[in-house]
Parts: structure tokens; C-alpha cells; sequence
């Protein structure tokens, strides 16, 4: 879960877009020739990954690297792309670059080490709301909710749908391990 560096931030969730995809390819394109070979996986994920999903319009990503100590030699590569790192923004062992555009953030660069629990658990998500259209949009509906109910505080929005999304991860995990 992310940890939230102000407590006043606006922001909104809107409709799946299916531009939200595209935009994703062309961040891989610019990606992959930062990291070329070293990104063990570049995914599109979180919120925007689902078609139908609401969602902030924000793409997130995640690359995975063998370790985050190559991180080092992509620094200047991610800030001349105009990425800027945030740190590890709450989660150890990565790091969050973002991507902002007219005062807007329009990407979230998550970057873990493979073997980081978290890469699981995003991947898992992800794959489970493009097969469960159903789940999705009760997920849609508690964003939508939250959002109205927190307009102007995405601290609390994020609290409230952390706790949602840890029992609902939890009831996965276990539905995917009987499998």
C-alpha cells in the first residue's frame, strides 16, 4: 500500500478509457529503450490495466528488475524522459518515479526487484479484474463512492480502499492457491 504525502492532494476517478491503453504502449516503447534487456517484465497495471474499470486517470507500470541496484544506471535516462523519483514512496524495496504533464500526473513507474512479494500481488489483481468483469465494476462502484465521498483527499480515499483491497486480495489468494 502506498503511502500518501498529502493529505489535501485532488485528484478524480473517471470512466475506463480505452486511450488508457495506448498510452501504456507508448510508455513501454520509451521504456524499453531506458532498460532494454535489465527489465526482467514491464507491465501495465492497477486500475488503468482493466478495460471497463474506473480508475484515476493515471497509468501505472511496473518494471522489475533482478535487483534495484542496477536502478542506479537508468536514473539520468527516467529524469531526461521526464520521470522524477518520489523514493519508495512507502513500499521498501522499490522505487516510484512519476510522470506529470501541465501539473498532472499521468504516470506511476513502480520498479521492485522480481522476487518482491508486491509484483505478485499487483499481477494477481490485475489478472483476476480482466477475468472478473463483475468484481470490477464493484470495485468501480467503491472507487466512484470513495471519491465522492473524499473529493478533496485522496489520503482518505487511499485508506478506505486499502482496507477494502486487503480483504479482497486475501479472499484471491486463497481462492487461487485451492486452484
Amino acid at each position: 500500500m502506498l503511502k500518501e504525502n498529502s493529505f489535501s492532494r485532488k485528484y478524480q476517478v473517471v470512466h475506463s478509457d480505452p486511450e488508457w491503453q495506448k498510452y501504456f504502449e507508448s510508455e513501454k516503447r520509451v521504456l524499453s529503450g531506458i532498460f532494454g534487456k535489465a527489465a526482467l517484465s514491464l507491465e501495465h497495471i492497477g486500475g488503468t490495466s482493466v478495460p471497463g474499470l474506473s480508475a484515476k486517470p493515471i497509468v501505472d507500470i511496473l518494471v522489475t528488475l533482478s535487483s534495484l541496484d542496477s536502478l542506479s544506471e537508468f536514473r539520468t535516462l527516467l529524469s531526461c524522459s521526464g520521470y522524477r523519483s518520489l523514493g519508495s514512496y512507502g513500499m521498501p524495496e522499490s522505487e516510484l518515479f512519476i510522470r506529470e504533464s501541465d501539473g498532472l500526473r499521468k504516470v506511476n513507474l513502480h520498479i521492485f526487484p522480481d522476487n518482491h512479494p508486491h509484483v505478485r500481488e499487483m499481477i494477481l489483481l490485475r489478472d483476476f479484474f480482466r477475468s472478473h468483469p463483475q468484481s470490477a465494476q464493484e470495485y468501480s462502484i467503491l472507487k466512484r463512492t470513495l471519491a465522492a465521498k473524499y473529493p478533496n483527499d485522496s489520503s482518505s480515499y487511499r485508506r478506505e480502499k486499502d482496507l477494502w483491497m486487503r480483504d479482497f486480495l486475501e479472499t484471491i489468494c486463497k481462492e487461487s492457491r485451492k486452484e
